[in-house]
């Protein structure tokens, strides 16, 4: 009994699929949206990071908002309200300024996959867990592949039918959770209220007291990490990383439109082409390639890839050529760059240290977030669509000669995973 799934798990993998169904039809819009508003590049970057930021905040808040609620449900409808509300204003948007609080909306609320994971954590056993996540991220592939590649049909029926879809679709979403799904509060102890007339008090108190230790719990874990020059290049690195991919990546839908004159339509079916690549990459190949060749070569194969689909992206007039051989070469640099920075981290970094590490990366990747939507904004406002794969080359190739003095070598790596090896036992004894 204990080896099967909870039938919650497949109600709740369903209702992921619905969503992400509804976001794949409405999320590639947006670049058509920009151009039939007349929206310079440099205010498609200044929304991207308006967007970023309300997703920063908005997880602070729903986390927040989460673990004091009831009901783990409430932020699922929560969640899907805000983006039904959201997806509406896109589809009727008559300004860049509407599309930019359509992002806020949504940056703030929308937490479905955070909730979905926590709920189904909370129901499976130690047996049954990973086979439950897995579930849960199969079906939102599932979704966004399945809508992307339906949007430009529903478009063509009518500019605002994907969104009328997408709001219909919420609302089957919170129908199937109110009406299957069971009850979920917060585990004990996550901060979920409190009883009698003096728990509000307390939990104020409380409250009170943790922002100012938070704030100094980040500086030590801050100081902890960036004390060890070989974890602190390392994080550089990953950082640095993800501000060049980000950058290059965050007008890729609206280059392409204005670069090869895609409509709607095809570019919903180079967005699928691009999911069901990734997919196979990640399943087939890129393990498989990282273990081959080791963490660092692999990383700078990616960056040495990268760089060579942004010269050819530059040099490529024709859809079919850039699909053909610059979208494959992009799909293996990012799976490859993203699991050989991973693997090197966990290798890397002790266990004891490993917590603190992730934490201070997430901030930095947060920043990185809000800053790498206005320089490829900027990039393609002042110097054109040109401008956008030449930054990305100039920044892969930058990132290529900073690995060979911020990347270990092998001898440094397997010494430091044999000393958290050999440290782990006190120090999980101290964290407990």
């Amino acid at each position: 009994m204990t080896d099967r799934l909870s039938p919650h798990a497949y109600v709740l993998a369903f209702v992921v699929a619905l969503d992400m169904l509804a976001v794949s039809l409405v999320v590639p819009l947006l670049p058509a949206r920009y151009k039939e508003l007349g929206v310079e590049p440099v205010y498609r970057g200044l929304v991207g990071s308006i967007y970023s930021a309300s997703q920063l905040c908005g997880g602070l808040v729903m986390g927040f908002v989460g673990d004091h609620l009831e009901d783990r449900r409430s932020v699922l409808l929560l969640s899907f309200a805000g983006a039904a509300v959201s997806y509406a204003m896109v589809g009727f948007a008559t300004s860049v300024w509407l599309l930019a609080a359509s992002r806020v909306v949504v940056g703030l609320v929308k937490q479905t996959m955070t909730s979905s994971k926590a709920m189904t954590l909370q129901w499976s056993s130690d047996r049954t867990r990973a086979r439950a996540i897995g579930l849960t991220s199969s079906a939102a592939t599932f979704g966004w592949v399945a809508g992307s590649s339906v949007t430009g049909i529903l478009r063509g029926l009518s500019p605002s039918a994907p969104s009328a879809v997408a709001v219909s679709l919420y609302a089957v979403c919170a129908s199937l959770v109110l009406s299957f799904l069971p009850l979920t509060p917060p585990r004990p102890g996550s901060g979920g209220g409190g009883g009698g007339s003096g728990g509000g008090s307390s939990g104020h108190t409380a409250a009170s007291a943790t922002k100012p230790a938070a704030a100094r719990g980040f500086r030590d874990k801050a100081r902890r990490v960036f004390g060890s020059s070989a974890i602190a290049r390392l994080l550089a690195l990953k950082v640095g990383y993800g501000l060049v991919a980000r950058a290059a990546g965050s007008l890729q839908a609206s280059w392409e439109m204005d670069r090869f004159g895609l409509d709607v339509s095809r570019l919903g079916y180079l967005t699928t082409a691009k999911a069901l690549g990734t997919a196979a990459f990640s399943a087939l190949v890129a393990g498989r390639a990282v273990a081959a060749v080791g963490e660092a070569s692999a990383f700078r194969a990616s960056l040495c890839l990268a760089a060579a689909a942004a010269v050819l992206e530059m040099a490529f007039a024709d859809v079919w050529a850039y699909a053909l051989v610059c979208v494959p070469l992009k799909l293996a640099a990012g799976l490859l760059a993203g699991l050989a920075l991973e693997s090197l981290l966990a290798r890397l970094v002790p266990k004891a240290e490993l917590g603190a590490s992730l934490a201070v990366l997430d901030v930095l990747q947060s920043g990185c977030g809000v800053l790498a939507p206005l320089l490829g904004g900027a990039a393609m406002q002042y110097g054109g669509l040109q401008a956008l794969p030449a930054l990305a080359a100039a920044g892969y190739a930058c990132l290529l000669l900073l690995s060979f003095a911020a990347l270990p070598a092998a001898s440094s790596v397997a010494d430091a995973a044999a000393g958290s090896a050999s440290g782990v036992g006190g120090e999980v004894k101290k964290e407990r």
